[in-house]
């Protein structure tokens, strides 16, 4: 497995594992209308080209046996969500295809993300995480973080709680 840069060459297909993934995780939670309008724009082709294109944001396909099976969406500075100090990196996207979880794959991302955020010289990495998905919680967890606040993440007309979660790199 190994991690591959997104470019605006690749857009097709960050868009279409975007999306994949985003349905496989949270539709089953949410009302049709207000996560369909929230796919639309969240990963319309020019969102993510915005997105690709900004200086302090970096996206990585997970690639597993000459398939992408999944990506991960770091920001930095003012990219980030919320305003953090500038010791922070934020994990903005962590997503792996449904039939490739419980494979070691999201220990994978998480490890690569915290040797990306020592490049950067960054001391610490956070990221929100939806409230009604303990699994990943756990995972979390697991993976050192500690929930450090909530925050507000809305689709459509409904204001979800993400915890936020942070870890301190050594």
């Amino acid at each position: 497995m190994r991690l591959i840069e997104c470019t605006l060459e690749t857009l097709p297909e960050l868009q279409q594992l975007s999306v994949k993934t985003f349905i496989d995780t949270y539709q089953h939670l949410n009302d049709p209308n207000d996560f369909n309008k929230y796919l639309e724009k969240a990963f319309s082709i020019d969102k993510l080209r915005s997105e690709l294109s900004n200086p302090e944001s970096f996206f990585y396909f997970l690639e597993d046996e000459d398939r992408n099976i999944g990506y991960i969406k770091i920001n930095i500075g003012a990219a980030q969500t919320e305003a953090k100090a500038l010791e922070y990196l934020e994990i903005e996207r962590i997503y792996i295809l449904k039939e490739a979880k419980g494979q070691g794959f999201g220990r994978y991302l998480m490890e690569k993300s915290m040797l990306i955020a020592k490049e950067f010289n960054k001391k610490k990495i956070w990221l929100g995480v939806f409230e009604k998905n303990p699994n990943a919680i756990d995972f979390y967890k697991h993976m050192g973080m500690q929930e450090a606040g909530t925050h507000t993440f809305t689709i459509g007309s409904d204001h979800q709680i993400d915890i936020v979660m942070e870890k301190k790199l050594e």
